[in-house]
């Protein structure tokens, strides 16, 4: 069972989640590696997390070094790479 299927069982059955599987490609990553994203806001880094709630969306949790706090990821975000052994590897595009 990944951490995204213990997450949602969890949750509760009271749980909208319309927005999550728009966003289908982020459940792999949830609480995982860090990934790098590429969308309508440029190129960013950092964990895929959730927001809390009965409607929840993913988040792209960035480094405490870096400015600002978070971004909302949606259908219009891709995954590019993912950070393996210090160095961030491309993965092939669907």
């Amino acid at each position: 069972m990944t951490e995204y299927e213990k997450h949602m069982a969890r949750r509760g059955q009271y749980t909208d989640t319309s927005d999550l599987d728009s966003a289908g490609q982020f459940k792999r990553y949830y609480h995982g590696p860090r990934v790098k994203v590429s969308g309508p806001l440029g190129i960013r880094f950092g964990v895929v997390s959730m927001t809390t709630g009965t409607r929840p969306a993913f988040l792209l949790m960035h480094r405490v070094t870096d400015t600002g706090s978070w971004d909302v990821l949606g259908p219009d975000d891709k995954i590019i790479a993912v950070k393996s052994c210090g160095r961030y590897h491309h993965i092939a595009s669907l």
